[in-house]
């Protein structure tokens, strides 16, 4: 019997292969379309905050606390941008991360949707 390990990973390579030609195309025509608009200047300049992004998420994961503990300080005094874009950012980041969470418990089947429904009535009524 064939190793299908071997044969995914040739499949891959060949596939990797026949795209170089396309790529170096594109690099050496530089950006264009939607690229062309990108600031490139401001991408460069700012490529650190990706990796802290990643040591804060890791962080705020390990913890159990909110990523925007950490991004909006980082955000304000690091990166110097003004209190609301930072605040908004956290806000946002809270929003969609709470939201995967929500999906993915809703999806295993352990969230008890009465009790739920039964909460934001209350919340509701007050």
């Amino acid at each position: 019997m064939p190793d299908r390990r071997r044969e995914s990973t040739l499949a891959g390579s060949a596939i990797a292969l026949a795209a170089l030609p396309a790529l170096a195309t594109a690099v050496a025509a530089g950006p264009t379309g939607p690229l062309a608009a990108v600031p490139t200047d401001a991408l460069l300049t700012h490529w650190w905050v990706f990796p802290a992004a990643v040591a804060f998420s890791t962080a705020a994961l390990a913890s159990g606390v909110s990523g925007a503990l950490f991004f909006s300080p980082f955000f304000m005094l690091v990166v110097g941008l003004t209190p609301s874009q930072p605040i908004g950012a956290g806000l946002l980041t809270e929003v969609f991360g709470m939201g995967n969470g929500l999906r993915s418990f809703v999806s295993q089947g352990v969230v008890f949707a009465f009790v739920g429904l039964l909460v934001i009535g209350v919340e509701a009524l007050a």
